[in-house]
């Protein structure tokens, strides 16, 4: 896979038609990968909710973990409850909501449903 060997980790998630995704790796990998998401006309509402340098990866062992989880299923998470009945997609998450969902897919809430 292409992020391999670039040394880009992740997940990708998708819910509905939505995608939530994580990217790790050194900036010079991790930004032009995120470049050329956004030209990708496949892509619509390309929004980056958090930039941050990390001290260790979370999804190391993935080059793209794909997971998939429905709206019931985040409702239990915190700040989720009432969000998918008033939002449409994943990009409208502030960066609390998103890290949120990234400590649940960290601490493995969510690590069954994934596959590389």
């Amino acid at each position: 896979m292409h992020n391999a060997s670039i040394g880009v980790t992740g997940i990708l998630l998708l819910v509905g038609r939505s995608f939530f995704q994580i990217l790790e790796g050194e900036p010079g990998a991790v930004t032009p990968l995120y470049e050329k998401i956004g030209r990708d006309k496949r892509h619509k509402r390309v929004v980056k909710l958090i930039e941050e340098p990390i001290l260790d990866r979370d999804f190391r062992e993935w080059s793209m973990g794909l997971a998939r989880a429905t709206s019931k299923e985040l409702a239990v998470l915190p700040g989720f409850s009432d969000f998918f009945v008033t939002r449409q997609g994943l990009d409208t998450l502030s960066e609390g909501l998103a890290r949120n969902l990234l400590s649940a897919f960290r601490d493995g809430r969510f690590r069954a449903h994934v596959g590389d």
